[in-house]
């Protein structure tokens, strides 16, 4: 399934694209862009990371070919193509197609990651905060003796 269905965004026909792509990752590479040995963690991989590249699991690939499966399975569907009917031009015409290296786009981190590291800062300041207080008042009735 896309990422943006996963998040419970509407999709469009990128989304298919994204299915197409993923059975087409598959047939030529014998195997999934991303296996785990839970739902949970499946989603999440789907959901931050994009694909590893196809030429990594199956480097025979023509390079035109490869590229036209990862345009399909990018994370991000602006990235993707914008319909079946581009995706089947491409496919049919793969001498046109000029082969692209794939560099993935960074892991995205969800906003639980993001909300956990937040709260763990202010944690951690306030506690900074409660020893410097601490110290400075011991400090303070220290010279005060």
């Amino acid at each position: 399934m896309a990422p943006e269905r996963l998040q419970g965004k509407d999709g469009d026909a990128r989304a298919d694209l994204y299915a197409v792509g993923v059975v087409l990752y598959e047939l030529l590479c014998g195997q999934l862009p991303f296996e785990k040995d839970n739902g949970f963690a499946l989603i999440t991989t789907h959901l931050s990371h994009d694909p590893p590249g196809i030429l990594e699991r199956n480097p025979a690939l023509p390079p035109a070919l490869a590229t036209v499966v990862m345009r399909a399975i990018r994370r991000d569907p602006d990235k993707r193509y914008a319909s079946m009917r581009d995706l089947h031009d491409d496919l049919c015409h793969l001498e046109e197609v000029v082969p692209v290296d794939y560099h993935p786009d960074p892991p995205r981190l969800g906003g639980r990651y993001h909300q956990a590291i937040r709260l763990a800062l202010i944690i951690l300041v306030v506690f900074l905060g409660i020893i410097a207080f601490g110290t400075i008042t011991q400090a303070i009735h220290g010279f005060a003796r």
